[in-house]
Parts: C-alpha cells; sequence; structure tokens
C-alpha cells in the first residue's frame, strides 16, 4: 500500500512548487498569486490550503508521513539530483515531518502545516507591513 501511495504522489504532484522559500525571490515568485510583486497574507493563505488539499491524497484532512515525504519527494526528482544529493534531501523530508507534526501523532494537520508556513510569511515580511515584496530585502 505505501508503494502505491508514493506512485499516487509522485504522479499527481509533478510540477507542485516547494514549500514555503527561504528565498525570498523565490517565496514571491511562487506565492504571488495577481502577479502584482507583492504577497498578501490572503493569498500567501489561499495557496497554503491549496498546497496542503493537494498532498492530502487521501483527503483525511492530515498529512501522513508518506502523503507528505512523497510530495517533496516528486519535487526533488524534478531536478534530477544525484543519488547522494537526492538521499540527503529525503533525510530533510524525513526530519521537517517529525517537526511539523508537533503533536506527534504521526500527522501533519492543517494547523500544524499553516504554523510552519506563516513562521515563513513572518520571516520575510521584514517591514511588518503585512505583505511580502521585494521591498522585504534586506541588505547585508
Amino acid at each position: 500500500m505505501r508503494t502505491v501511495l508514493r506512485l499516487c504522489v509522485f504522479l499527481a504532484f509533478p510540477m507542485l512548487a516547494s514549500a514555503a522559500s527561504h528565498d525570498l525571490m523565490t517565496f514571491i515568485g511562487e506565492y504571488d498569486l495577481d502577479h502584482n510583486g507583492s504577497v498578501s497574507k490572503e493569498e500567501f493563505d489561499q495557496e497554503r490550503d491549496r498546497r496542503f488539499a493537494l498532498t492530502d491524497v487521501d483527503h483525511d484532512g492530515g498529512l501522513s508521513h508518506d502523503e507528505y515525504v512523497g510530495e517533496f519527494r516528486a519535487r526533488a526528482l524534478e531536478k534530477k539530483p544525484t543519488a547522494e544529493k537526492l538521499a540527503a534531501q529525503m533525510k530533510q523530508a524525513d526530519v521537517r515531518f517529525g517537526v511539523l507534526d508537533s503533536n506527534k501523532d504521526a500527522r501533519i494537520s492543517p494547523a500544524e502545516y499553516a504554523s510552519s508556513g506563516w513562521a515563513m510569511f513572518v520571516h520575510h515580511d521584514y517591514t511588518k507591513d503585512g505583505a511580502v515584496s521585494a521591498k522585504d530585502k534586506v541588505e547585508n
């Protein structure tokens, strides 16, 4: 059953964008739904909800390890990584699943998923104006 579920996830999500990116411009590119150069809280919330629903292959309201890691693997394979890089990325996906599953019930709830996403939104909203745009870029 796990193999079938992994295959379904891989086939269903070959073009899903990555999780809330640590790179500001990638984040904007993935979440700016109206293409105005800025990601509002509403846009971000809408896209995160869409991604959660797509990853929840069995539609049970939570992401199992296989669903979460399977979606991650599908995105990783698009970039044609070396076997070593893929192994490292999959190890990272396992760790992320454990971190996101904060109540340790072996599934990521919508609230757990949202919490991680909002942490990244807040991280990028450097100006604290409620939106993420290029003006949030911090010069080092």
